[in-house]
C-alpha cells in the first residue's frame, strides 16, 4: 500500500507541466573528476511566498523533522538562489550534499540511463556499450549544461579501490594496466555508491529497466572519465559523499509557472540545522528530460516527445521505489514557491 501512496505523491508532481591528477575538496564531498562543480549565477524568479504541505505521515519513528522546521528551512523565499535548468547538472537527492542543488534520483547519469532505456523501448533496438559511450561523448561536446554529475559513496569508493589491489589508486586517472578489470568492477553493487543507481542495479525488473543498460551507462561515464583525449571529459563532475546518511525527511520542490517558463528552478540545500532531508525538483528534471529526448532523437519530433512520456512515465515509477526504499518511515513533504493574491 506504501508503494501505491508514493507512487500517487510523486506521480502528481511529475505529470506537472581540466582532469587534474589530484583530487579537490568540492563542497559536496571530495570531487573524484575534479572539474569544478558549483557555478555562479545571475538568476532571479520573483516569488514571495512558501508553501508547506505534509503528503505522507512520519510511521514508527521519533525524529522525523517536522514542517515548521522545513518551513524555516527555505526561509525567506525573496532570498532564493536560482540556477536555469539548461545550464546547471542536477544532483542525486543525497541529503550528504553541502552545496544547494537542483535534485533527482542519480542526477544527471541516472536521466541519462533512463533516456537510453526509453529509447530501447520505444525503438525496438538494443544499446551495447560503444554505442552508449559514443552517445555520452556526444552529448558532452552539445549539451547548454555546463557539468554532468554522477556520485558515489567513501564507503564504495574505497571498495572499489581495493578490489583493484591499489587502495591509493586515484579512481579518476587509474593505470591503464587495470583499466578492464575496473570496468567490471565499477558496476557491482558494492561499488556503487549511489543508492539509486544500486537499486536499479539489484532490482531492474521493478525499475522496469535491462539491467545491462544501467551497467552501460556507468560504464559509458568511467570511459569518458578515463579518456584524457576527449576535450570534453572535462564536464563531467564525479562527487563523492562522505559520512552516514542522516535524512529525515523527503522533500519535493516546485516553482511557480512564471519560474518553470523560464526555464529557472531554486537550489536548495539538503542539509537543515535537525538534520538531512532529500531534495527533489520533480518539474525541473523534466525539462532536463526534454532536452536527452530531442538529443536522442535528433529530428524526429513524433520519437522525441514518445521519448518525453515514457521518460516521465518510467521516472516516476523509479521515483516512488526508491523513495519507498529509502524513507524508512520519515515523512514526505512538498515545497512550493509563488506569489502572494
Amino acid at each position: 500500500m506504501k508503494v501505491f501512496l508514493l507512487f500517487a505523491l510523486f506521480g502528481s508532481a511529475a505529470a506537472l507541466k581540466p582532469i587534474v591528477s589530484k583530487p579537490q575538496l568540492e563542497g559536496e564531498g571530495d570531487e573524484l573528476s575534479p572539474s569544478k562543480g558549483k557555478i555562479t549565477n545571475g538568476f532571479k524568479c520573483v516569488v514571495d511566498s512558501v508553501n508547506v504541505v505534509l503528503d505522507q505521515k512520519p510511521e514508527k519513528v521519533v525524529d522525523a523533522i517536522d514542517l515548521q522546521t522545513v518551513r524555516s528551512h527555505f526561509g525567506d523565499p525573496t532570498s532564493l538562489e536560482w540556477a536555469h535548468i539548461g545550464q546547471q547538472f542536477f544532483s542525486d537527492i543525497d541529503g550528504r550534499s553541502e552545496e544547494k542543488i537542483l535534485g533527482t534520483p542519480g542526477g544527471d547519469i541516472a536521466e541519462f540511463i533512463l533516456a537510453l532505456s526509453a529509447y530501447e523501448d520505444e525503438t525496438k533496438t538494443t544499446i551495447d556499450q560503444s554505442t552508449a559511450t559514443g552517445l555520452m561523448m556526444e552529448y558532452l561536446k552539445t549539451m547548454s549544461r555546463h557539468k554532468f554529475y554522477m556520485s558515489t559513496s567513501e564507503h564504495a569508493h574505497d571498495n572499489l579501490t581495493e578490489s583493484s589491489g591499489c587502495k591509493n589508486m586515484e579512481i579518476s586517472d587509474p593505470p591503464d594496466g587495470i583499466k578492464a578489470m575496473l570496468m567490471e568492477a565499477v558496476t557491482m553493487p558494492d561499488n556503487v555508491g549511489c543508492k539509486h543507481l544500486k537499486m536499479m542495479l539489484s532490482s531492474a525488473a521493478e525499475y522496469q529497466t535491462r539491467k545491462e543498460i544501467v551497467e552501460i551507462g556507468i560504464r559509458a561515464y568511467y570511459q569518458v572519465m578515463w579518456n584524457k583525449t576527449f576535450s570534453a571529459h572535462s564536464k563531467l563532475c564525479f562527487i563523492m559523499l562522505k559520512g552516514p546518511h542522516k535524512e529525515k525527511a523527503f522533500v519535493n520542490v516546485q516553482a511557480a509557472q512564471h519560474c518553470q517558463d523560464q526555464g529557472l528552478a531554486p537550489l536548495i540545500s539538503p542539509q537543515a540545522c535537525y538534520g538531512d532531508m532529500y531534495i527533489n525538483h520533480p518539474e525541473a528534471v523534466i525539462k532536463f528530460r526534454a532536452e536527452l529526448a530531442n538529443f536522442l532523437a535528433q529530428a524526429n519530433k513524433p520519437l522525441a516527445q514518445a521519448l518525453v512520456t515514457r521518460m516521465n512515465d518510467k521516472g516516476t515509477t523509479q521515483l516512488a521505489k526508491t523513495a519507498s526504499k529509502l524513507l524508512k518511515g520519515y515523512p514526505v513533504y512538498t515545497v512550493s514557491f509563488g506569489l502572494k493574491k
